[in-house]
């Protein structure tokens, strides 16, 4: 139990960074933007390394790993095959004109932005809370189940009491300082997701002979793994495909923890290598999935027990096969700080929704900065709770969850963005379809999907995101068509030339 007492040293002492960088962040916060959206004053690394930390959380870390060692390559495939040009993709259209946009208006949550767009519109931007809502309590659930594996294996207790401990850490630096605190903690943990990837790959692997005789080995015992399908354990082609094709591409324009913090860089400039940055960060924090596929090979050879649940067989590599307990309680922390580098993004996405694009803007509750700063910190206590009791129950792979999250982000805002930014003629009828039709399809059937229904899934030989992607993409067009169009103040930020070009919206945002 030596590695025990070094993990608890070792969260000890970063939990006290992290409140340090929370009451350093929370001194600095003063108003609903300096909480949001950190003030808009990050720079590149803090942008590009804030994000990414942001999108490859522990849940991620966990799940490549958890899918690696239950499925093989399938799950990777799915959620990233098409990952790295979607990123590209969000940048490029979004980033931009986003970071334009609020450079001009009161512009501080993806909903404002929507709102803004389709002409101040409070149906849009109430659907657009609520779509935040239903896809950031998905997400978290994933998140708290992550940390709940890592903490119980770390200090040996049950799994709710290691959620339980998680809330309090998230708490102490994400309260106070917002997205400043967010975007801080960030950083410091996408470095450590880099560094726990590359050390735990040159550690793990040469166990079985490296990849090459990881993959000679699986070929013989498991040839399934090596696929980028297995249908025998839930992911099967046409799925990965729908998925891959449709919501890898699209959901970043929709997951709002990361459209959102391209409202928070200090200027336009710093986008210019922003997306190759990003990409390379990408990469190297998705080298959880080799040790993961490494564990199914040593539990097949009898040199490692199976773990309780194949979501923790990170940690159970590491417990198991690191020879120094003081390099493995800080790899155990290193996983954890990991996890909570989205959770403390969803917190803040929530309670913003509920108190500013809900109740003050969308119901029309008068409250000065001051009052709304205080009520959104108070919203992410209650966010806190709710996500400590919703992963009571944990899925039985983490990666899924994260999936259907990212799927329901795609078809509720994918259209809606995406559409609003580069095509005019969307009006704010069509906005609203496409939002319900998303938030039907890819949110609540989604969701539904995966629990009540998770024995006889609705619409279950296709995957339920792309579904609601596509069909919310066509009702918003066709009923944008049918409906009178208006213009939105959005545009007039973009035009390069008024006198001569005074409707080309594109000119401005190429390149």
């Amino acid at each position: 139990m030596e590695y025990t007492v070094w993990a608890v040293i070792s969260m000890i002492i970063y939990m006290t960074i992290l409140s340090l960088i929370g009451w350093f962040a929370t001194r600095s916060t003063k108003t609903v933007g300096d909480y949001l959206v950190a003030g808009k004053g990050m720079g590149i690394w803090f942008l590009t390394f804030g994000l990414m930390a942001s999108i490859l959380s522990g849940g991620s870390v966990m799940g490549y790993s958890g899918t690696g060692f239950g499925v093989g390559y399938a799950g990777f495939v799915m959620l990233v095959s098409l990952a790295f040009p979607g990123l590209v993709i969000s940048y490029w259209i979004l980033a931009k004109p986003m970071r334009i946009v609020a450079e001009k208006h009161e512009v501080f949550t993806l909903p404002d932005f929507l709102a803004l767009r389709y002409n101040n519109n409070r149906v849009v931007r109430g659907l657009s809370a609520l779509a935040i809502l239903l896809g950031c309590l998905a997400y978290m659930i994933s998140q708290f189940a992550a940390m709940g594996w890592v903490l119980s294996s770390i200090l040996n207790i049950s799994y709710s009491a290691a959620i339980l401990i998680a809330v309090v850490i998230m708490g102490f630096y994400t309260v106070g300082g917002g997205m400043k605190a967010s975007m801080w903690t960030n950083f410091f943990q996408m470095i450590i997701l880099i560094i726990i990837g590359i050390l735990l790959n040159a550690m793990i692997l040469p166990q079985v002979g490296g990849l090459s005789g990881l993959h000679s080995t699986l070929a013989q015992t498991a040839p399934s793994y090596l696929e980028p399908w297995n249908a025998e354990a839930g992911f099967p082609m046409g799925m990965i495909l729908q998925y891959g094709l449709i919501v890898g591409l699209l959901a970043y324009a929709g997951v709002p923890h990361v459209s959102t913090k391209f409202l928070t860089v200090k200027n336009i400039k710093i986008l210019k290598w922003a997306p190759l940055i990003s990409v390379i960060l990408y990469f190297l924090g998705c080298l959880s999935q080799w040790p993961g596929m490494a564990g199914k090979v040593l539990v097949d050879q009898g040199s490692l027990s199976a773990p309780q649940a194949a979501d923790q067989i990170l940690p159970h590599l590491i417990i198991n096969f690191m020879d120094s307990p003081i390099f493995a309680g800080i790899f155990l922390v290193a996983v954890a700080a990991a996890v909570m580098s989205t959770c403390e993004s969803f917190l803040i996405l929530s309670s913003a929704a509920v108190v500013r694009d809900f109740t003050k803007n969308t119901l029309g509750k008068q409250m000065d900065d001051k009052t709304e700063l205080k009520w959104i910190r108070i919203g992410s206590i209650v966010f806190l709770l709710i996500g400590y009791l919703l992963s009571l129950n944990p899925p039985s792979f983490i990666l899924l969850v994260v999936s259907v999250a990212w799927g329901a982000f795609a078809a509720m805002f994918g259209p809606a963005l995406y559409l609003g930014i580069r095509w005019k003629r969307a009006t704010p009828q069509g906005a609203i379809a496409g939002l319900i039709t998303g938030i039907i399809i890819g949110g609540v059937i989604g969701v539904l999907n995966l629990t009540a229904f998770s024995s006889n899934p609705i619409l279950s030989g296709f995957n339920i995101a792309a579904v609601g992607t596509v069909i919310g993409t066509i009702v918003l067009v066709t009923v944008s068509l049918l409906t009178k169009p208006v213009e939105s103040p959005i545009f007039s930020h973009f035009k390069r030339n008024k006198i001569n070009h005074p409707t080309e919206v594109n000119d401005n945002l190429q390149g």
